[in-house]
C-alpha cells in the first residue's frame, strides 16, 4: 500500500509550499486563516469556534468534540 501511495503522489503537480510557509488561502496576518489549528475551517484539528469584536478585543467560543478530549483532569485553583 505504502509503495502505491508514494506512486500516486508522484504524480501530483503544482507548486508546493514549505514546512512553515504560509499557505495562500490564508489572508495572513490580518485576515481568515483557513488553515489555522486554533480556528481554521480547513484545518481537522480545529474546533468549531466563533470569534466575535468586543470592546476591548475578541471574544472566542467553541464546544469540543470527542476529538478533543483527553483523560479527565479536574483543576482547582490553588492545586497543583
Amino acid at each position: 500500500m505504502a509503495g502505491g501511495v508514494h506512486t500516486l503522489t508522484g504524480q501530483l503537480t503544482g507548486h508546493r509550499r514549505a514546512r512553515g510557509g504560509i499557505p495562500e488561502a490564508d489572508e495572513f496576518p490580518t485576515g481568515t486563516r483557513i488553515y489555522s489549528p486554533a480556528t481554521g475551517v480547513g484545518s481537522p484539528l480545529a474546533p468549531p469556534m466563533r470569534v466575535t469584536p468586543a470592546d476591548d478585543g475578541l471574544i472566542g467560543e467553541c464546544t469540543l468534540g470527542i476529538a478533543h478530549v483527553g483523560e479527565r483532569f479536574d483543576h482547582q485553583p490553588g492545586r497543583p
